[in-house]
């Protein structure tokens, strides 16, 4: 059960820490826990007519927001499926990537405020420093700054809001990323070089002449360890808690993602853009 269920996750691109499994074998439980230990899997009564109340008495399946992008999970896992099916059949990964046609919209926080904080509460891999912001907190942070949600298509279909940023002013030369999270299924297309690349210009607009990036380690998000050293930020201080580092903007940041990835800006729906 648990190769066939890794096998699963591994196709639908979904992290464990989301997952629910719902078996009656204790010892299949067992099994998926000792592999997937973020996994939740639940003891069941062993009279079915008992299982629902429980689970409903779990907490397992509240939600406080429906959003777009959970509305249209199903759509999206059956988009990703035709992706990797897409990718398997290309000779070559660059052309795969340049043949998803894709479009990164960017937009301000306000266009998608319950997806964006959503987003933050749930997001724990691509996560720099897992700050949980409020509304007022998220606003607070961006005063003298930006923030930005991303939204992502391609020929497949609407990958819906991936990603959130806010970049906080810190004196007249800096401007630091006090937050910046990205949904995990879109790893691997180039879509963080695109946005910090989008994150530079903007900061280079607020009058700032260096970037800085902060990576705050937390149980779930060695992912992003070295994320910035990448993307072509210089580590400039660790604390042993915080890891800070700056990317000049004296010159625009090199980026092979401008050509993988066309940017749009503003609210307009994606369809229209995408059109």
């Amino acid at each position: 059960m648990g190769t066939e269920l890794g096998r699963i996750l591994e196709r639908l691109q979904l992290s464990t820490a989301g997952v629910v499994f719902l078996d009656d074998n204790p010892v299949e439980r067992a099994e998926v826990l000792r592999r997937f230990p973020d996994i939740a899997a639940p003891d069941l009564p062993d009279d079915p007519a008992q299982r629902v109340p429980v689970l409903e008495r779990s907490g397992l399946f509240d939600h406080r927001l429906a959003t777009d992008e959970s509305r249209g999970r199903t759509r999206m896992y059956a988009e990703n499926v035709a992706r990797e099916a897409a990718r398997y059949d290309a000779g070559d990964y660059q052309e795969f990537l340049r043949d998803l046609k894709m479009i990164l919209q960017s937009a301000e926080l306000k266009e998608a405020r319950e997806r964006v904080i959503e987003l933050i509460h749930k997001t724990n891999q691509f996560n720099l420093t897992t700050r949980r912001y409020n509304w007022g907190e998220l606003a607070s942070a961006v005063r003298s700054g930006c923030g930005r949600c991303y939204r992502l298509t391609d020929r497949f279909g609407d990958n819906g809001i991936i990603s959130v940023a806010a970049v906080a002013r810190d004196s007249d030369q800096d401007a630091r990323i006090d937050l910046w999270l990205m949904s995990c299924r879109v790893l691997g297309r180039k879509v963080e070089e695109t946005i910090v690349a989008d994150l530079a210009a903007r900061a280079r607009a607020l009058g700032a002449r260096r970037l800085i990036g902060e990576y705050i380690a937390s149980p779930k998000n060695a992912l992003v360890r070295n994320l910035y050293p990448r993307l072509g930020f210089s580590e400039i201080d660790n604390d042993g808690v915080t890891i800070r580092y700056a990317l000049s903007l004296t010159d625009t940041p090199a980026t092979s993602a401008t050509e993988l990835i066309a940017m749009a800006e503003g609210p307009a729906p994606i369809a229209a853009i995408a059109g």
